[in-house]
């Protein structure tokens, strides 16, 4: 019987073992694992702080700021309990699959989507989710949860200074990567930081060093058994959970190396013991028939007697050696998820934020080649004597010869490996990890046309002034993609519907069919509490809580703008025509009207881009399809967060409405405020608008609009009806014969007008398409090459209505 151990599963074996011994793995982090764990203490400190309860705040979305409470909401006992008593194994799961079951695995199985070899992320999570039972799993997967929180709105961030996902095959996407998430990490605060009752703590290395500590020890079995015991069926159906969500991903880490090979040696037990019992039964039935008058029967039974014997004879032995190599296999795979806490502790969890990958005891290497002893050598197939002889000489040579020369000479070969690879050596790639803000300049291109390094930007977005030192830290009530990890975990702590229901009705979104819509969500599993589940395909990509799904909470753009900031790199801030063309979908509910419905002081919002002149008529009554019930209250903020216009009471009643007209130099994204006057009091309405505008030219020789234009860019949004000209519209007037091009910007015309109003100025009207959005050009001249002027009047109005 041949026992196989290929070559291929050798050489991925030691490529897999090299790379995390020498901690130079290239993860896809977003936030560093420090980051993580400091942004879900200090959800956890509120937690506790307030006795079982969580606080909510509404948002300045696109200014970035914190405008008050929305409410506060109890957890849940099971989940209060767990994190609030069990500290360290939350905090191992706030590690994710950055550690467990390996960085290897977690970056090349859990973290991808399908497209990317992997498993997708979401059925991790759940899967997960639904097998934690005693406290400390719950808080382990709890953590779990928390770090892909963290991961799409890092990643947002991250992947859009390095210009894409992460590629391991494309090195300046590896750098800009490894840079911008390393300057993020260097000034993550350190773990003391998070006391809200201690504020003297900040930033100290030894604040409280007992939030350094992680466990895993009583959850290291549902560790294996959910992510690594991948076991195929032997009954020809699908086998368990942890093999189906591993098919398909490449076998680079532990785990999936022996569970692989597991399965194969299982296979020839399994086929050696179904021959056994084969034979076994075709003696039995041949016996029971034979008798004097049935010779061939006693024949055929001697036969398979003597088959039977020899088969087991011949591969007997090597049976019981391949089930004593799965029991070792088992006993080493057992084992992994305690080795990689002890990784995890040397490499993110040490409190002057520095990877131990060197101490003799402790450090990562040893921890690995530990484990190698104990277990990797009687795994790959080597009897255990022979094992034990291999650990022995290994540590007689160390004692009597100098082999810091082998080590050398390893170093130097990997040296020449990785620059060949790679074109920089193995001190570039580990000094990147932890990188000086010049390398961050060197390999980050910097956003234009901002003055601003790359390492710059990152510190103005992370709320640290530009003349800051190199001790300062991110503030997280400024740092958008902090901000916003931190209060998805703080979601994530809520588990019912009925929270949710809660939640959701501070914003006054209280669609009358919420239940079907949770019933619904991710078709067939229902929404079932837990925020985090349901949508996230790749924790490695961006935009994940909009995109290529949506979260319960992304259902409705408004809703979600209420929780969380406005981040560089998301879809607002896209230049791809697809994602704007979505952005317009999800964000926007017609041109120029919305419905809202609250109670007191707590309001709905919506964004409105104003042209400095231009003329804003708003409200809940006064403006044709507005209505409204109870006391409405309608403000308009600027683009730099002031009041620009505010209306409570209007049209003889208690309802709003407003005239605002834009002073120079004030053009930008407004955003409108709706709410009620009364503290307690109920109300609601559809609000709607209408953008007036003009600017006057004289122009000649335009060849039909097509040269020397006067131009104006025009901010469309779908649902909207544009009128305009230089005649047919308020304030409008032309001399000559006038005409008049729109186009979206960069492509084709969308509409043209020469000769209207009976004569020869020029009248367009256009409706903006629900899936269109951005700017718009509009370019006014003369037909033919002659002289002409006017004033060229827009209306914008609500194209519905």
């Amino acid at each position: 019987m041949k026992i196989p151990f290929p070559s291929l599963i050798r050489a991925q074996l030691a490529a897999c073992l090299f790379l995390t011994v020498l901690g130079v793995s290239l993860p896809a982090w977003a936030w560093k694992p420090i980051t993580h764990v400091y942004l879900a203490e200090k959800a956890r400190e509120e937690l506790l702080a307030q006795n079982g309860y969580v606080s909510l705040n509404q948002v300045d979305f696109h200014n970035r700021q914190l405008l008050g409470p929305l409410g506060t909401w109890q957890v849940s006992a099971p989940i209060y309990q767990a994190l609030r008593d069990y500290p360290e194994y939350f905090r191992a799961g706030v590690l994710g699959p950055d550690a467990y079951p390996d960085i290897l695995f977690g970056q090349g199985v859990i973290h991808p989507a399908t497209d990317d070899d992997g498993s997708d992320s979401d059925p991790w999570l759940r899967h997960l989710y639904s097998k934690a039972s005693t406290p400390q799993q719950r808080a382990f997967v709890m953590g779990f949860l928390t770090h892909a929180a963290g991961d799409m709105f890092a990643h947002t961030l991250v992947n859009h200074y390095a210009g894409g996902p992460f590629d391991v095959t494309t090195p300046s996407n590896v750098k800009r990567h490894l840079a911008t998430e390393g300057h993020v990490g260097r000034r993550t605060p350190f773990l003391g930081d998070v006391s809200i009752n201690n504020p003297d703590n900040d930033n100290k290395p030894e604040g409280v060093p007992a939030r350094y500590t992680i466990d895993t020890s009583a959850v290291n079995t549902f560790i294996y058994d959910n992510m690594i015991d991948a076991r195929r069926s032997r009954d020809g159906r699908s086998g368990n959970k942890v093999w189906q969500l591993t098919q398909g991903t490449l076998p680079n880490s532990v785990p999936r190396i022996f569970t692989e090979l597991r399965a194969g040696l299982e296979d020839k037990i399994h086929g050696y013991y179904g021959y056994v019992e084969w034979l076994r039964q075709q003696y039995r039935e041949n016996w029971d028939r034979c008798t004097f008058y049935r010779p061939n029967a006693c024949r055929k039974a001697l036969e398979y007697k003597a088959l039977l014997l020899a088969y087991r004879f011949i591969n007997g032995l090597p049976t019981s050696y391949v089930e004593a190599w799965v029991r070792d296999i088992d006993r080493g795979l057992q084992a992994w998820p305690a080795t990689s806490t002890k990784v995890a502790r040397a490499l993110f969890m040490q409190t002057n934020h520095k990877a131990d990958t060197e101490s003799e005891d402790h450090g990562a290497k040893a921890v690995i080649f530990t484990y190698a002893e104990d277990h990797l050598c009687s795994m790959s197939g080597a009897p255990d004597a022979q094992c034990r002889l291999s650990a022995t000489v290994r540590r007689f040579l160390a004692e009597i010869i100098n082999i810091t020369l082998f080590d050398e000479l390893k170093d130097d070969i990997l040296n020449f490996m990785v620059d060949k690879a790679t074109g920089e050596d193995l001190d570039y790639w580990k000094g990147l990890m932890d990188p000086e803000p010049y390398q961050v300049n060197q390999e980050v291109p910097a956003n234009p046309p901002s003055p601003l390094t790359s390492s710059e930007q990152l510190d103005r977005l992370m709320g640290i002034p530009v003349s800051g030192n190199a001790a300062d830290r991110f503030n997280t009530y400024a740092f958008a993609p902090a901000y916003n990890t931190y209060t998805a975990i703080k979601m994530s702590f809520l588990d019912t519907r009925a929270q949710w229901h809660s939640v959701i009705g501070t914003t006054g979104w209280t669609p009358a069919n919420l239940d079907v819509l949770m019933d619904t969500y991710d078709a067939p599993n229902g929404f079932n509490g837990q925020l985090m589940l349901g949508f996230m395909r790749s924790m490695d990509w961006d935009n994940q809580w909009a995109l290529p799904k949506q979260s319960l909470l992304s259902r409705n753009c408004h809703v979600f703008n209420r929780f969380f900031m406005q981040q560089t790199g998301d879809l607002w801030e896209s230049t791809d025509p697809d994602e704007q063309a979505y952005l317009n979908r999800w964000c926007k509910e017609g041109g120029n009207k919305f419905t809202y419905q609250g109670f007191g002081s707590k309001y709905a919002v919506r964004e409105i881009p104003l042209l400095e002149g231009e003329t804003l008529t708003l409200g809940t009554c006064g403006v044709n399809g507005a209505s409204g019930f109870g006391d409405t209250r309608l403000t308009l903020m600027t683009p730099w967060g002031t009041q620009a216009a505010y209306n409570d009471n209007a049209c003889g009643g208690s309802l709003s409405n407003f005239t605002y007209t834009v002073p120079p130099g004030a053009g930008g994204m407004y955003q409108l405020r709706a709410n009620c006057a009364g503290l307690f009091s109920f109300c609601g309405g559809t609000v709607v608008w209408t953008i007036g505008g003009s600017f006057s030219y004289s122009a000649s020789n335009t060849s039909t609009a097509t040269v020397s234009t006067t131009n104006r860019e025009l901010p469309l949004v779908g649902g909207q009806r544009l009128q305009v000209g230089t005649c047919g519209v308020p304030g409008s007037w032309g001399s000559g014969d006038t005409f008049l091009r729109l186009s979206k910007t960069g492509q084709s015309e969308v509409a043209i007008n020469d000769n209207a109003c009976g004569g020869s100025q020029s009248y367009l009207e256009y409706v903006v398409p629900q899936d269109t959005l951005g700017t718009h050009l509009l370019r006014a001249g003369c037909a033919s090459s002659n002289s002409c002027s006017g004033t060229v009047s827009y209306l914008l109005t609500d194209a519905s209505l």
